[in-house]
């Protein structure tokens, strides 16, 4: 229902700002339900060092760029010292962790991740 007698944009309207009728409450049929569920966890498919010395993560899929892991959840080490990321951000399908000092070139990095949690949530 269209919450005001006006055409405004408290609407659904085409384009001259014309706004739909309204339409009263209807059951969709079960066989025109065609939305589906990402049920696939996404994929590492390689990481590497960038050219900023952020360490990225590459996988197979878009990923959640609106709940990044904690620095907590990953180990890393950077020539045998423990390492903590100071940033994490998700850009498409990388994942990555920004460090001070960034890492050089020629450093040995050793990486691992634990999701935190057993369901598949905001918190992985």
């Amino acid at each position: 229902t269209d919450p005001s007698v006006n055409n405004d944009t408290s609407a659904i309207q085409d384009t001259a700002g014309n706004d739909a009728a309204s339409i009263p409450l209807t059951n969709l049929p079960t066989d025109d339900n065609h939305s589906t569920i990402d049920s696939t966890a996404p994929i590492l498919q390689s990481v590497e060092v960038n050219p900023a010395g952020q360490l990225v993560f590459h996988y197979n899929e878009t990923l959640d760029g609106n709940n990044p892991p904690n620095a907590n959840d990953f180990s890393i080490t950077v020539n045998g010292q423990v390492v903590v990321p100071i940033a994490i951000t998700i850009t498409g399908n990388d994942v990555l962790l920004s460090f001070i000092p960034a890492i050089g070139i020629g450093q040995s990095v050793s990486y691992g991740y634990t999701d935190p949690s057993t369901n598949n949530d905001t918190s992985a």
